[in-house]
C-alpha cells in the first residue's frame, strides 16, 4: 500500500524512537519523506540501527540523546533539532516509562519517575 500522506520537507522528532512503536513511527515518517530525529536515552545501539535504516533508504535522519523527564534535556533536544533543520513540524511524544505492573508495586519514587516521563511536555 502506498503511503497516503506526503511529508517531504517536514521535520519530525520522535521520542523513544529506538524501538517498538517509536521505531515504527520513525520509519513510517521517513518512508513518507520526513526528516526524522530519533530520540533515545539508553538504547543507543538500537537508535543507530533505526537511523541507519532510514539513511540507507535515502532519508534524512539525526540522533539525539535526551531524557524526556528532564525539562532541560527536552529543551536542549528541541533546540538541537531546530538548529540543524531550521525548525520542527511534527513531534511524536512516544517515550514512556513504567511498564505493566500493579500500582501497589510502585514506590513513591518510581511513581514520580513514571509521571515525569509519561507526561513531560515537549517544548
Amino acid at each position: 500500500m502506498k503511503p497516503s500522506a506526503d511529508l517531504k520537507g517536514k521535520r519530525a522528532l520522535v521520542t523513544g524512537a529506538s524501538r517498538g512503536i517509536g521505531r515504527a513511527i520513525a520509519l513510517e515518517l521517513a518512508a513518507r519523506g520526513a526528516s526524522v530525529a530519533i530520540n533515545f536515552l539508553k538504547s543507543e545501539e538500537q537508535a543507530v540501527q533505526v537511523a541507519t535504516e532510514i539513511s540507507n533508504s535515502g532519508g534524512a535522519v539525526m540522533l539525539v540523546r535526551a531524557d524526556v523527564s528532564s525539562k532541560e534535556d527536552v529543551e536542549a533536544m528541541v533546540e538541537c533539532v531546530a538548529q540543524k533543520w531550521g525548525g520542527l513540524d511534527i513531534v511524536v511524544s512516544n517515550a514512556a516509562a513504567g511498564g505493566f505492573r500493579d500500582l501497589d508495586d510502585l514506590t513513591p519514587v518510581n511513581f514520580e519517575a513514571v509521571l515525569r516521563s509519561n507526561s513531560a511536555p515537549v517544548v
